[in-house]
């Protein structure tokens, strides 16, 4: 880079080169200020061997001797060596330089005088050169953080031939689902005109880049005398506050304003200030001096004295805070003060983590592996965790993983990798780690390693490399680490110990089997649903779960399998388990899929081989199409544990019983691959197709060759007359399919061309269509052949960004799902889809450019679901007596959505409703008409009050308030009887009042940082079925009500912060059932006697207590933290 160094040394370009290295450019800046006439050769030499040289073109660029020097050596290496060069104009026109305009042609007259007119004319021309490449104005952009990000895409894609690539760059798992969109965490406070397009902008952007959602405040909000509704809500729902204070900041009565409500919120809510002193010394803030003087005069006369001192004293409470001052703090460079920054807002915002309990006693085993790695040391470690099939090593990975992710930037986490490089080869890992988040396949022929490396240089990052067993793959994909930055850390997970070796890792941890009370416990809660055997069940449970050796997925599936089941069921299988040879995990696991039927061993099958991933309801339509009853089998499967539903509704599954589902159907002809039901390797499709050795048995086929561009054609495919389910990836189909794929039922078609060349494609029985990820858009040649699927019930179009109109769809008239999510240039929805009566689902998440729903809308008697969250909707168009039958209304995420019909109150059916981040402040008084809505989601929401009908919603079993605007609740919240979970974090509510002691059915009650809440109400003891109760960080609580000890079902009591807490009852013995106890940083002095009781406490946790002893006769927690 060269640029003027008083002119943007400390500013743009150290926001530039901060920008390149997080991004894994070698970057050249020369950091020294530069004193004579001399250039060293050295910096010649460097400017020759670079790829690409920006020139930083600013007020005074020209008159410094050194710049103009290096352009001139700059040019002449782009016109010898084809050298790429970049100019940014930095607050200039390039016309001033074409024209040498005032201040330019006084530099260069200045050096004439002093270098002969013969150089400074060759300099001339260089200025000149420089306008005719193509660069960047900055005054074009406004705000330099996005013309920084431009400028280092540009760079990206000349160096790499890839847009940012984010291999290990990007927070996100690898193959793992979109996350969702965050809160509003950071608010920015600024002086609009003095920052916003330099420091403020650049520090939006890469908190932005960090995946921190920020609020930077825009001047038209700012509206007469006080602070807007949507101001305040963003202030108060914020976790951290960043004013940014300068010399003019007091001249803006809007910041001194926001300022005192940030104080404000720190005493009373907890929440963060972490103010920045931009350009301007803290004791002149701290007196009021200079311009802090003239404008509090002004403020004086206009607002008066007391108004004044209030804003005075805040500035003077500021300036107490831990913050950073940008002329002193990283020696003025303010993109590595920025990144400074935005680490230690990452650090309080994530800071915490909640251990997830699908193991027994992984928190005991995470809190061994942590104890040996320390994060704040500098050394890069490999964490090798090694243990037999089904122990569970992924598991506690994970939870390992996510404890330790709050302390990078860079995060990694590459699953299944011995199934993945031994079916589709670790290019395909390698692939996912370059390009996962562009969704296309670029450039296939770099060398990844290269490429992986180049990302990792320089970067602290945190990897996960789960189930790899081969040195071969690890060195592929990570290798020597020794070029990764200090502090790096490396976990693998493996059943072979001797890989543990050959990584020549830092630390082991063996991943031992469960001890057989941990292993009763596990079997009884899925045998059971109890964590000990039923009468009668004794003997039998202890002689299955001796079999089963301590392994968690065998119990688990074992156990469920016999769930509710007869005891000639219970004797059949522990029978059959004493026949398995020891530890042989897979035919512990083939006993319960003998004992499914038919249908359900071949649903068992379709998911094992296809279907993990999938959504739970496509393969339904699949299966019911081809005469079998999905239903009542999906639920077997459920409730067996072969298989699990996550959150999101999709088809999840074991590796150990996805490898037995597959091993199964090798076994059906482990030679010939065309006598087998279902191919699924690469390898054997390839060989089928391409030899044209198809058979009538083929029933499944998928080709999912990452970026494999290959044709297929009809021909192929004459002898699968049987295939039902066809999966390929990219290519085209070409030649005549007449008469061919006639019991096609699935297709999925990803990142198809936007040509079609097929002839005859006319696959009648289709049921599922998956176009996503292509590059057709609603003129696509394909659309008319594919009509004649009259049956079809799912079309997923999903991230087709060429489609702006979804295609006439008259001819579906059958279709029940209609996908479009992440289309992100779509702005309009075809008026045919009014024609599909039977449409179910309709998903336009993240269709950002989409602002209306088509206006009868509301006459689509049989839509259930309706998605519109991060959409531009306005309104949702419906009148009394439309979309009787919707039950799930998603709304999320919707700046342009203001309010609801009054209308919803006719929606008798709708289940759940998510207003969650939207811009609704008040709720229609028709939602006392929901009668069915078992889910409200309000978080995040501008929602000040609720209304007194909400009592009516006597179904609600799920209401999430946190973070918005509510402060009290109606007396007729006590009526929703129904409530298991209610979450009021972050709320300024001041008491838990008495209605809460109504709800008896609550397991869940989550006040988290309620930082105004003093009082709870003795009500609270009637909360008898309640396992959780979290009040931590409620800083004005001193008392708890004596009623806590009514509690007989709390596991876990979170006291944590509550600063003025200084005692618990004495009757706390009496939550018999009660396992964590955390009282950190309370002011509590001791611990009553009772607590000795607590037979079940594993976790107690008194750091920053005054707590000096355990009572005498208590036994001492599993994890005592003192």
């Amino acid at each position: 880079m060269s640029f003027r160094g008083s002119d943007t040394r400390k500013g743009f370009v150290d926001y530039l080169y901060t920008s390149f290295v997080d991004a894994g450019v070698h970057v050249y800046r020369d950091a020294e200020i530069r004193v004579g006439a001399k250039i060293n050769l050295d910096l010649f030499s460097v400017i020759s061997q670079t790829k690409i040289s920006i020139v930083i073109i600013s007020e005074n660029f020209a008159s410094s001797i050194w710049c103009l020097k290096e352009l001139a050596h700059i040019l002449e290496c782009r016109r010898s060596k084809g050298q790429l060069v970049l100019p940014i104009y930095y607050k200039v026109k390039p016309s001033q330089l074409k024209h040498l305009t005032r201040q330019f042609r006084n530099a260069i007259h200045a050096h004439k005088r002093k270098m002969g007119e013969m150089v400074v004319n060759n300099w001339i021309e260089a200025l000149r050169e420089v306008t005719s490449v193509k660069g960047w104005e900055s005054e074009e952009f406004g705000h330099e953080g996005k013309l920084v990000r431009e400028v280092v895409d540009e760079v990206m894609i000349k160096l790499n031939g890839t847009k940012r690539i984010m291999s290990l760059i990007d927070n996100n798992e690898v193959g793992t689902k979109k996350p969702k969109a965050k809160a509003c965490e950071v608010f920015l406070s600024f002086r609009g005109e003095d920052t916003r397009e330099g420091f403020t902008s650049y520090l939006y952007t890469i908190l932005v880049d960090a995946g921190i959602h920020v609020f930077m405040e825009d001047d038209e909000l700012r509206v007469g005398e006080q602070i807007g509704s949507k101001l305040f809500g963003s202030i108060m729902q914020s976790k951290i506050a960043i004013p940014i204070i300068l010399e003019d900041y007091a001249s803006s009565q809007w910041c001194l304003r926001e300022l005192v409500l940030m104080l404000d919120c720190m005493k009373n809510e907890g929440q963060k200030v972490f103010p920045v002193f931009y350009k301007v010394e803290v004791p002149h803030v701290r007196n009021s001096g200079g311009r802090y003087k003239v404008a509090f005069d002004k403020w004086k006369k206009k607002l008066g004295e007391k108004v004044v001192e209030e804003w005075k004293e805040a500035l003077r409470e500021v300036c107490s805070l831990r913050g950073w001052q940008s002329e002193k703090d990283e020696n003025g460079y303010e993109g590595a003060l920025v990144k400074t920054i935005v680490e230690e807002v990452r650090s309080e915002l994530y800071g915490t983590s909640q251990l997830i309990k699908e193991l027994m006693g992984i928190d005991e085993r995470v809190e061994q592996i942590t104890s040996w790695i320390d994060v704040k040391f500098n050394d890069t470690r490999i964490v090798g965790i090694w243990g037999n099939i089904g122990v569970g090593k992924t598991t506690l990975a994970r939870v390992l993983y996510n404890k330790l992710s709050i302390h990078f930037k860079h995060l990694s986490f590459v699953a299944n990798i011995r199934e993945t490089s031994l079916h589709k080869g670790i290019e395909c890992l390698q692939r996912q780690l370059i390009d996962d988040k562009l969704r296309s396949p670029n450039d296939v022929s770099i060398d990844k390693i290269s490429v992986i490396k180049s990302q990792f240089m320089n970067k602290k990052v945190l990897v996960l490399l789960d189930d790899i067993d081969a040195i071969t793959d690890f060195n592929a994909l990570i290798g020597d680490i020794s070029w990764v930055k200090a502090g790096s850390i490396v976990i693998v997970t493996t059943r072979n110990k001797k890989f543990i070796d050959e990584a020549k890792v830092d630390h082991k941890y063996e991943v031992n089997k469960l001890t057989l009370n941990e292993s009763l416990i596990l079997f009884s809660r899925h045998a059971f649903q109890k964590d000990y055997p039923i009468k009668g069940y004794e003997i039998l449970s202890h002689s299955i779960v001796s079999i089963t050796a301590g392994l968690p997925l065998a119990l688990k599936v074992i156990g469920s399998c016999l769930y509710e089941q007869s005891r000639g069921v219970w004797n059949n299988i522990s029978k059959k388990l004493m026949e398995v040879p020891h530890q042989q995990v897979q035919e512990m696991l083939r006993i319960c899929y003998e004992e499914l039927d038919d249908m359900e061993q071949q649903f068992f099958l379709d998911i094992a081989c296809f279907l993990i991933g999938s959504s739970k309801q496509s393969p339904t339509y699949m299966w019911d199409a081809c005469g079998f009853f999905p239903r009542n089998g999906i639920e077997v499967l459920s409730r067996m544990s072969l298989i699990e539903i996550d959150e999101d509704d999709k088809l999840r599954m074991h590796d150990q019983l996805r490898d037995l589902g597959q091993k199964i159907v090798h076994l059906e002809n482990p030679k010939e691959p065309q006598e087998r039901s279902r191919l699924w390797k690469y390898e054997e499709a390839a060989y089928v197709l391409d030899s044209n050795k198809g058979t009538c048995k083929i029933e499944a086929l998928r080709f999912d060759e990452y970026g494999y561009k290959r044709s297929y054609k009809g021909e192929q495919f004459k002898e699968l007359a049987h295939l039902r389910y066809l999966q390929v990836c990219g290519g085209n189909f070409i030649g005549d399919f007449q008469n061919l794929l006639p019991q096609l039922r699935w297709l999925q078609w990803e990142r198809c061309p936007s040509n079609f060349e097929a002839a005859n494609f006319h696959p009648k029985k289709l049921v599922v269509l998956n176009l996503s990820w292509s590059e057709i858009s609603e003129d696509w040649g394909g659309w008319d052949p594919l009509k004649m699927a009259t049956q079809l019930k799912v079309l997923n179009l999903t991230g087709c960004l060429s489609l702006r109109s979804t295609p006439d769809l008259s001819a579906f008239e059958s279709l029940e799902i209609l996908i479009l999510e992440e289309c992100e240039n779509l702005e309009m929805i075809h008026h045919s889809i009014m024609l599909i009566k039977s449409l179910i689902s309709l998903n336009v998440n993240g269709c950002r450019r989409l602002e209306e729903l088509p206006i009868r809308i509301g006459r689509m008697e049989q839509l259930r679901e309706l998605l519109i969250n991060d959409t531009a909707i306005r309104e949702i168009p419906i009148s009394k007596g439309d979309l009787m039958k919707l039950e799930i209304l998603c709304a999320s995420w919707c700046p342009q959505l203001a309010q609801l019909p009054e209308s919803i109150g006719s929606l008798k059916l709708l289940t759940q409703l998510d207003l969650s981040h939207s811009e609704i402040d008040k709720l229609p008084e028709s939602m006392d008409s929901l009668e069915s809505l078992t889910q409200l989601d309000l978080s995040y929401s501008y929602v000040e009050e609720l209304p007194h009908s909400m009592g009516s919603l006597e179904l609600l079993t799920q209401l999430d308030l946190s973070h918005s605007g509510i402060r009290k609740f109606p007396e007729s919240m006590g009526s929703l009887v129904s409530l298991i979970q209610l979450d009021l974090s972050y709320l300024g509510i001041e008491e838990l009042p008495e209605p809460i002691g109504s709800l008896k059915k609550l397991e869940t009650l989550n006040a988290f940082n309620c930082a105004l809440l003093a009082h709870i109400h003795s009500s609270i003891g009637n909360l008898t079925s309640s396992s959780l109760l979290n009040l931590r960080k409620c800083h004005k609580l001193a008392k708890l009500p004596n009623s806590i000890d009514s509690l007989v079902s709390l596991q876990r009591l979170l006291l944590r912060g509550c600063l003025l807490l200084k005692e618990i009852p004495d009757s706390i013995g009496k939550l018999v059932s009660l396992i964590e106890l955390d009282l950190k940083s309370t002011s509590i002095v001791e611990l009553p006697q009772s607590i000795e009781k607590l037979q079940n406490l594993r976790i107690l946790d008194i750091r920053g207590t005054h707590i000096t002893e355990l009572p005498g006769a208590m036994l001492t927690p599993r994890i005592f933290k003192h």
